[in-house]
Parts: structure tokens; C-alpha cells; sequence
């Protein structure tokens, strides 16, 4: 509406009324005589109560923001958000975000309401995060003057930052274009890894028989079973293949008899180990042994005992029955565990153990989990990680100018199975904005260097070398070979040409 007040009166009055209708829309109120005095007597005595007199338009402010999901819009005025006449509007409840580690500049995008133009400001932090860390933003606004000011106040920050309205880029897109836009530029996720099964270990090869024929004779003297014969039979690979793949799952063409004998076998062998653990029964791991080699078909229950055992500093435990049975423990832990409260035990383990104690079963039990599984990478804080590259990396160092056998590759395998924890933290884990991959990237170069200055006297380290341009390209975030870890693998496996072989319980 329109407020009219003049001191003219009578015919003089009206046609000036009459001529201000006719040239706007909306109504005209015309005020009584000494009316405008008297409501700024009203609102002198409003101002002495400090008490609102009238309220001033306070445009929203909007900003991007993004998650795993994508862009979206998020509004950083409050909808009952209230502007007393004369006052400066500041948030009094900052709008909290996460900042994610690595971050080396942040790009703001404001968008304020009735002004057709966003802007964008572009501030670069003196230093890449080095975690994930929660920032808090403000906005101050005053509305006589248009002008608006954001802080962003952060425990990762030195000094709070500051974005100009007026200092920013002004964009001639459409917000919503400019929202659709912002696609994440997260680094790629490595894939599980899920070692094969195939008929190949269940039918009889040459001078090798099948794991078929091993239950069938096994069983037939089930008080007095050849545990040893069972467990080789389960472990072996046979063309790269296994008789139950990592997931615990058997070949589509297995006969539904080979099945029910495997079946009788695991009972039986769960009752031989329940009797061990009872304090009778035999002192051979034999039986324990052939149900690791289910992977994650492994009854769980098994698990805890395994971790007991390794936790136990004396060799009192009835699986501890002697120095090599860790191997036994460390890497069929590493096979087993499938749920995360058997993965957070096994790790709160190996996180225990000093630094300068592990060895390759460690390295092999770690990788194994991390490897497989998509729970266990999500289990480590960074201070986990922190921890685990640093074995990692220690071990690549030491092993550069030896060998390079079985307790090598598994330090590269440990380091690239950490790059899973992008699971947990997208943006981890690469060089440049991560001070644990810049580590991880000199350790594998410098092994690189090596191999390669030795590469014609010892033909098979030309797989290591391989494998590790790939290691080197997926620190960087310009992985090609989302197979990563499978190729990592094999090279642990029986393969002569690649490793020697240091354990028969190796994969």
C-alpha cells in the first residue's frame, strides 16, 4: 500500500489524491492530519523499550554444498530468521559442514535472493587438511547497504576465513545449472577381492588327487580322520583356482555328494575343535587349518578362539602349540573374519603388536581383510591408518637390494589394501594432499628404482615392476586398473616364478 500525507486540504487534497491513484497500482491510504508525527512518537517510545519498531528485508543467502550423492542447494538464512529496522544480521546458529581431508583450496558458491547474478569467491588454505574436519559458517548481512559477509571458523584453520560478498566472482549461470554442475571429484575405490573357485581342486589332476576323492576316503573312517590330508586338499590352487572361493561359495557343477561329504567334514572338524578346546582331544591345528580354507564360509565361531590365541603373550592356548602355528592363526584370521566384530578384534590385535615385531603374517592378515571385505577398511581411524602404512612402507624399505620374496609382497599389498579406506574417507590417500600417500608413493618409486636396476639378472621381478607402475598411478588418483589388489594377490600366491615360497600355508 501507499501511505499519503500532505498539508494541502479540501479540493487541492483531493485532486492530488485523484492524480496519485491513477498512476499507481497499488492501494493509497491517506493519513490523518499529524499522523506521521505521531507514529514516529509511536516508535521513539518502541526504540526507548528497545522494542522493534519495523522489521528490514533480509534476503536468503544460499551456498553449495556436496556429499557422496551429488550438489545441492543449502540456504543459510533461517526461515524464521527476523532483521530489527537498523541492525546487522549475523547467523545465530552457524550452519555446520565437514570439510574432507586433503582439501587444498574451497570454492564458495553464493547465490543471494533477489539479485539475478551468483557469485563464487575462491580461497586457498596455506595448507591441505590433513583430516576430515568440521567447519562452522556465519553470515552477516546488512540489508541498508545490500552487503553481505561470510566467516567459515574451523579447528583445522589458524585464523577464521572470510568471503566478501562484493569481493566475489560474479557467474552468469542459472543456479540451478551451476548446482547441477558440481559433480564430486572423489579418487576410484580399488575392487574386492574375490579369489576364484573351480572344479579344477575337486576333480583328480595329474599326481594330485581331487578334493572329491580325499572326503570321500577320509570319511570313511570318521573316528580317525586325516586331518592334514583334508587341510592340503582345501588349500590347494590348482590352475589359480580354489576349492571354495573367498566368499565361501562352491563351483556351480560340484555334485551334491561332494557337497554332503563337505558338509559331514565340517561338522566333524568343528566337534574335533571344540574337543581341543575343551582341553582333550589331539595337539595337531590340522582340522583348524582345513576350515580356514573356507574363507568367509568358515564358521564364525571359530574366529574368536583364533584371535584369543594370538592375544595370549604364552603358548598355553590349545591352538599355540607351537612357534609356526601364527602362521596358521595370523593369516587364517586374515581368511575368516566376514563381520566387522571379528574384523575389530583382529585388527585391535595387529595394532598391538610394535611396529618392529610384524612379520609377513601380520602384513599377509592385515592385507587379507582389508582386501576382501568392505567393513574392515571402514573400521580404522586415521591414526590406524597412520599406523598400518607405516609398517607398510618400513617393510618396502627394508626390502629393497634382498630378494624380494613372500614377506615383501606383502608389504605393497598391505599399502594398496589401505587405499580402501576411501571407503570410509573419499578423498584420502593421495599424494600431494595426503602426507601418508606422499610416503607410500616415495617407498614404492624408490622400490621401482630397484627393480629396475636388476631387472635382467632375475626376469621375475618384471611382474613386481609391473604391478607397481599401476601402485604408483593409483597413489597419484590416476588409477587405470581397478584390479589392483587381485593382481597384488596372485603374486602372493604358489606361483615359483614369482615368489619363493616361504610357508605352506601361503596363498
Amino acid at each position: 500500500m501507499v501511505l499519503f500525507e500532505t498539508p494541502a486540504s479540501g479540493a487541492v487534497a483531493h485532486e492530488i489524491l485523484v492524480q496519485l491513484q491513477a498512476h499507481v497500482s497499488a492501494p493509497v491510504l491517506v493519513v490523518k492530519e499529524h499522523g506521521i508525527a505521531r507514529g514516529a512518537l509511536v516508535a521513539a517510545e518502541r526504540l526507548q523499550q528497545n522494542q522493534a519498531i519495523y522489521f528490514d528485508f533480509l534476503p536468503q543467502i544460499s551456498t553449495i554444498v556436496q556429499d557422496h550423492s551429488g550438489a545441492r542447494n543449502e540456504d543459510l538464512i533461517p526461515e524464521k530468521a527476523r532483521l530489527r529496522a537498523g541492525e546487522v544480521y549475523r547467523s545465530q546458529s552457524p550452519a555446520k559442514f565437514l570439510l574432507q581431508q586433503g582439501t587444498t583450496s574451497l570454492s564458495i558458491f553464493l547465490k543471494k535472493e533477489n539479485v539475478k547474478c551468483a557469485r563464487k569467491a575462491t580461497i586457498n588454505l596455506p595448507r591441505p587438511t590433513q583430516e576430515s574436519v568440521p567447519v562452522e559458517l556465519s553470515v552477516e548481512q546488512s540489508p541498508a547497504s545490500g552487503r553481505a559477509r561470510l566467516t567459515i571458523v574451523s579447528d583445522g584453520f589458524s585464523t577464521p576465513l572470510v568471503v566478501d560478498w562484493d569481493a566475489a566472482e560474479e557467474l552468469n549461470e542459472d543456479w540451478q545449472a551451476i548446482i547441477t554442475s558440481q559433480k564430486p571429484t572423489f579418487p576410484k575405490v580399488l575392487n574386492r577381492v574375490v579369489l576364484p573357485c573351480g572344479m579344477y581342486s575337486w576333480d583328480d589332476q595329474f599326481r594330485t588327487e581331487g578334493l572329491s576323492l580325499i572326503l570321500e576316503q577320509i570319511l570313511l573312517e570318521p573316528r580317525s580322520i586325516n586331518w592334514k590330508r583334508l587341510a592340503d586338499g582345501m588349500s590347494a590352487r590348482q590352475k589359480g583356482y580354489y576349492a571354495i572361493s573367498s566368499e565361501g561359495d562352491f563351483p556351480s557343477e560340484l555334485s551334491s555328494i561332494s557337497k554332503c561329504n563337505l558338509d559331514r567334514a565340517i561338522n566333524l572338524a568343528e566337534a574335533d575343535i571344540r574337543e581341543r578346546l575343551s582341553g582333550n582331544g589331539n595337539a595337531e591345528n590340522h582340522s583348524l587349518r582345513s576350515l580356514t580354507w573356507l574363507f568367509h564360509g568358515c564358521p564364525q565361531w571359530i574366529v574368536g578362539p583364533m584371535i584369543d590365541a594370538m592375544m595370549q603373550s604364552n603358548m598355553h592356548h590349545p591352538f599355540r602349540i607351537n612357534s609356526a602355528a601364527t602362521t596358521l592363526l595370523l593369516q587364517g584370521i586374515g581368511r575368516t573374519a566376514s563381520g566387522p566384530d571379528e574384523q575389530r578384534r583382529a585388527f585391535d590385535f595387529l595394532l598391538s603388536v610394535p611396529a618392529l615385531k610384524w612379520n609377513k603374517n601380520h602384513l599377509a592378515c592385515a592385507s587379507f581383510l582389508l582386501s576382501r571385505n568392505d567393513s574392515a577398511p571402514k573400521l580404522l581411524s586415521r591414526e590406524d591408518v597412520e599406523f598400518l602404512s607405516g609398517v607398510a612402507v618400513a617393510r618396502m624399505r627394508d626390502s629393497i637390494g634382498s630378494k624380494y620374496t613372500s614377506s615383501f609382497i606383502y608389504a605393497p599389498y598391505l599399502l594398496v589394501g589401505l587405499l580402501r579406506w576411501r571407503l570410509k574417507e573419499p578423498q584420502a590417500m593421495v599424494a600431494g594432499s595426503d602426507p601418508v600417500a606422499n610416503e607410500m608413493l616415495i617407498a614404492t618409486e624408490k622400490t621401482i628404482e630397484d627393480l629396475s636396476s636388476r631387472i635382467l639378472g632375475l626376469p621375475r621381478l618384471k611382474k613386481y615392476r609391473k604391478v607397481l607402475f599401476d601402485v604408483v598411478k593409483e597413489l597419484k588418483g590416476q588409477g587405470t586398473n581397478p584390479n589392483l589388489l587381485f593382481d597384488l594377490e596372485t603374486l602372493t600366491g604358489s606361483d615359483k616364478d614369482s615368489v619363493e615360497k616361504e610357508d605352506e600355508d601361503d596363498e
